[in-house]
């Protein structure tokens, strides 16, 4: 599951992954940065089980809402 998030206005962009390793662990991975610059961050997080991920990636999914991201559907990101 991948889903992104870009704020405009401030050139920011905010991407959740939420994957399932080959040792069955549930990792969310997190990267935000700039759209205008190299400059940027990632945070992996490990987690119990899907439901976990999924309840985090919503709770992401409100606060970058709440920044003034709004979600899309093309990548931002390659």
């Amino acid at each position: 599951m991948l889903r992104q998030w870009l704020n405009p206005a401030k050139a920011r962009y905010y991407s959740v992954s939420l994957q399932q390793d080959l040792l069955g662990d549930w990792i969310l991975d997190a990267t935000w940065g700039s759209t205008l610059t190299q400059r940027g961050g990632m945070r992996r997080t490990l987690l119990e089980d899907r439901a976990q991920g999924l309840a985090k990636v919503e709770d992401i999914a409100k606060r970058r809402r709440w920044r003034g991201y709004h979600e899309v559907t093309r990548p931002v990101v390659s």
